[in-house]
Protein backbone atom coordinates (compact mmCIF):
# COMPACT_ATOMS: atom_id res chain seq x y z
CA UNK A 1 0.00 0.00 0.00
CA UNK A 2 3.07 2.71 -0.14
CA UNK A 3 3.84 2.74 3.92
CA UNK A 4 6.75 2.05 4.88
CA UNK A 5 8.57 -0.42 7.41
CA UNK A 6 9.49 2.19 9.62
CA UNK A 7 5.76 3.64 9.38
CA UNK A 8 4.36 0.03 10.19
CA UNK A 9 6.35 0.00 13.42
CA UNK A 10 5.21 3.31 14.49
CA UNK A 11 1.52 2.30 14.38
CA UNK A 12 2.44 -1.11 15.83
CA UNK A 13 3.75 0.43 18.57
CA UNK A 14 0.95 2.76 18.97
CA UNK A 15 -1.51 -0.33 18.44
CA UNK A 16 0.50 -2.48 21.52
CA UNK A 17 0.75 0.76 23.53
CA UNK A 18 -3.51 0.53 23.27
CA UNK A 19 -4.15 -2.75 23.49
CA UNK A 20 -1.72 -2.96 26.88
CA UNK A 21 -4.04 0.29 27.87
CA UNK A 22 -7.07 -1.65 27.53
CA UNK A 23 -6.62 -4.95 27.75
CA UNK A 24 -5.89 -7.59 25.09
CA UNK A 25 -6.39 -10.54 26.74
CA UNK A 26 -10.67 -10.86 26.59
CA UNK A 27 -10.01 -12.41 23.56
CA UNK A 28 -10.75 -16.14 23.47
CA UNK A 29 -9.85 -19.05 21.20
CA UNK A 30 -12.28 -20.58 19.66
CA UNK A 31 -13.54 -23.67 21.41
CA UNK A 32 -11.20 -26.98 20.54
CA UNK A 33 -8.38 -25.13 19.15
CA UNK A 34 -6.04 -25.18 22.27
CA UNK A 35 -6.30 -28.63 22.77
CA UNK A 36 -5.90 -28.80 18.71
CA UNK A 37 -2.74 -26.86 19.04
CA UNK A 38 -1.22 -28.62 21.89
CA UNK A 39 -1.91 -32.29 20.00
CA UNK A 40 -0.52 -31.26 16.88
CA UNK A 41 2.62 -29.65 19.15
CA UNK A 42 3.46 -33.13 19.79
CA UNK A 43 4.10 -34.06 16.13
CA UNK A 44 4.74 -30.94 14.16
CA UNK A 45 6.93 -27.63 14.76
CA UNK A 46 4.37 -25.12 14.78
CA UNK A 47 4.70 -21.03 13.80
CA UNK A 48 2.45 -17.97 14.53
CA UNK A 49 2.83 -15.93 11.19
CA UNK A 50 0.73 -12.53 11.65
CA UNK A 51 -0.12 -9.34 11.22
CA UNK A 52 -0.26 -8.76 14.59
CA UNK A 53 2.45 -7.42 16.96
CA UNK A 54 4.18 -10.60 18.46
CA UNK A 55 4.19 -9.65 21.83
CA UNK A 56 0.61 -9.19 21.75
CA UNK A 57 0.25 -12.58 20.49
CA UNK A 58 2.53 -13.89 22.96
CA UNK A 59 0.80 -12.54 25.85
CA UNK A 60 -2.69 -13.66 24.19
CA UNK A 61 -0.84 -17.37 23.35
CA UNK A 62 0.37 -17.08 27.58
CA UNK A 63 -3.29 -16.03 28.71
CA UNK A 64 -4.71 -19.69 27.62
CA UNK A 65 -1.71 -21.50 29.04
CA UNK A 66 0.28 -22.40 24.57
CA UNK A 67 3.82 -20.74 25.96
CA UNK A 68 6.24 -22.76 24.71
CA UNK A 69 3.77 -24.68 22.12
CA UNK A 70 4.89 -22.62 19.19
CA UNK A 71 8.49 -22.35 18.05
CA UNK A 72 8.19 -19.08 16.99
CA UNK A 73 5.55 -15.89 16.79
CA UNK A 74 6.75 -14.23 13.34
CA UNK A 75 4.64 -11.06 14.10
CA UNK A 76 4.95 -7.60 12.04
CA UNK A 77 7.68 -6.21 13.86
CA UNK A 78 9.33 -9.42 12.80
CA UNK A 79 8.68 -8.59 8.95
CA UNK A 80 5.38 -7.10 6.92
CA UNK A 81 5.32 -9.97 4.33
CA UNK A 82 3.47 -13.15 5.29
CA UNK A 83 5.19 -14.75 2.20
CA UNK A 84 8.85 -13.71 3.41
CA UNK A 85 7.90 -15.06 7.01
CA UNK A 86 6.17 -18.44 5.08
CA UNK A 87 9.00 -19.30 3.21
CA UNK A 88 11.10 -18.96 6.11
CA UNK A 89 9.71 -21.51 8.02
CA UNK A 90 9.33 -23.85 5.09
CA UNK A 91 13.08 -23.50 4.76
CA UNK A 92 13.77 -24.17 8.38
CA UNK A 93 12.11 -27.43 7.75
CA UNK A 94 12.67 -28.75 4.20
CA UNK A 95 11.96 -32.49 4.79
CA UNK A 96 8.41 -31.38 5.84
CA UNK A 97 5.56 -29.76 3.99
CA UNK A 98 4.16 -26.95 5.18
CA UNK A 99 0.84 -25.73 6.20
CA UNK A 100 -0.71 -22.58 6.62
CA UNK A 101 -4.19 -22.35 8.56
CA UNK A 102 -5.76 -18.67 8.19
CA UNK A 103 -9.08 -16.85 8.65
CA UNK A 104 -8.77 -14.48 5.80
CA UNK A 105 -8.62 -13.83 2.26
CA UNK A 106 -5.34 -12.31 2.32
CA UNK A 107 -3.95 -15.46 4.51
CA UNK A 108 -5.22 -17.42 1.68
CA UNK A 109 -3.43 -15.30 -1.13
CA UNK A 110 -0.38 -14.84 0.84
CA UNK A 111 0.48 -18.60 1.78
CA UNK A 112 -0.30 -19.90 -1.96
CA UNK A 113 2.51 -17.19 -2.88
CA UNK A 114 4.76 -19.28 -0.89
CA UNK A 115 3.69 -22.57 -2.18
CA UNK A 116 2.42 -23.74 1.09
CA UNK A 117 -0.84 -26.06 2.07
CA UNK A 118 -3.36 -23.46 2.52
CA UNK A 119 -6.34 -24.24 4.92
CA UNK A 120 -9.15 -21.38 5.52
CA UNK A 121 -10.94 -21.61 8.60
CA UNK A 122 -14.77 -20.52 8.25
CA UNK A 123 -14.73 -19.31 12.04
CA UNK A 124 -12.49 -16.63 11.62
CA UNK A 125 -12.39 -12.81 10.24
CA UNK A 126 -13.89 -14.50 7.21
CA UNK A 127 -16.43 -16.35 5.57
CA UNK A 128 -16.53 -19.33 3.39
CA UNK A 129 -17.24 -17.05 0.51
CA UNK A 130 -15.19 -14.80 0.70
CA UNK A 131 -12.34 -17.13 1.71
CA UNK A 132 -12.63 -19.86 -1.04
CA UNK A 133 -12.57 -16.41 -3.66
CA UNK A 134 -8.27 -16.53 -2.68
CA UNK A 135 -8.60 -20.45 -4.19
CA UNK A 136 -7.14 -22.29 -0.46
CA UNK A 137 -6.23 -25.71 -0.78
CA UNK A 138 -9.10 -26.43 1.29
CA UNK A 139 -11.78 -24.78 3.63
CA UNK A 140 -13.42 -26.41 6.76
CA UNK A 141 -15.85 -25.72 8.83
CA UNK A 142 -15.00 -26.49 12.22
CA UNK A 143 -12.35 -27.88 14.16
CA UNK A 144 -12.72 -31.36 13.94
CA UNK A 145 -12.89 -31.02 10.85
CA UNK A 146 -9.46 -29.23 10.57
CA UNK A 147 -7.86 -31.80 12.93
CA UNK A 148 -9.13 -34.75 10.38
CA UNK A 149 -7.44 -32.66 7.35
CA UNK A 150 -4.20 -32.16 8.84
CA UNK A 151 -4.07 -35.99 9.83
CA UNK A 152 -5.29 -36.91 6.21
CA UNK A 153 -2.42 -34.60 4.96
CA UNK A 154 0.24 -35.50 7.11
CA UNK A 155 -0.44 -39.06 6.21
CA UNK A 156 -0.20 -38.59 2.20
Amino acid sequence: LGIGFHEVQKVLRHMEQELDRRGHLDVLFFAGMPELVRHLAERFPLYVVTSNDTRTVEAFLEADGLTGVFREVLGADKGVSKVDKLRAVAARHPEARPIFIGDTRGDMAEGRAAEVVTIGVTWGYHPRERLERAQPHYVVDTVEALEALIAELSLA
